[in-house]
């Protein structure tokens, strides 16, 4: 039987552009990405993660799970890897306050691209940073985990 799914992980594939591919960011075991794959919110799912241990645990969930035409995976970190010019789905979550701004500074603003960024880290620092960057989120939204509240910014340009 699964797991249920986590009302942070819920809320973020709910925010997901199903016409658009996905960039799992920092993706750790692929929890959101192998979770977007099997509810059908998005068609495929490239895999970013810096460590290749965790890229191979992600392939071997997903060859359980008969994923993996649906995905690629890529061994790199985000803040060097060239993305596509086409617009995307691109998925920040379950990383440190410091390296979603750097993501963020990187990023262009392009017409079409989803972000869904995630953290419970200095939400206060987080906000200013965006306001500096001129991002300015179409939703930001709150989901309590366990006794704690976290917030999911999402941005549409």
């Amino acid at each position: 039987m699964r797991k249920k799914t986590s009302a942070r992980v819920e809320r973020i594939l709910s925010l997901l552009d199903p016409k658009l591919r996905a960039f799992d960011l920092c993706s750790d075991l692929g929890l959101i990405g192998i979770e977007a794959l099997m509810q059908d919110k998005v068609k495929h799912v490239t895999f970013v993660e810096i460590k290749p241990h965790l890229i191979e645990e992600t392939k071997k969930r997903m060859t359980t799970l008969s994923l993996t035409e649906r995905a690629s995976f890529v061994q790199a970190d985000v803040l060097q890897y060239s993305f596509p010019e086409e617009a995307s789905n691109f998925i920040i979550a379950g990383v440190g306050t410091n390296l979603i701004i750097s993501f963020l500074s990187k990023a262009r603003q392009r017409p079409g691209d989803v972000i869904v960024c995630h953290t419970h880290q200095n939400i206060a620092r987080f906000e200013h940073k965006l306001s500096e960057l001129s991002w300015i989120p179409t939703g930001i939204f709150d989901v309590e985990v366990g006794n704690r509240v976290e917030r999911i910014w999402f941005f549409r340009p």
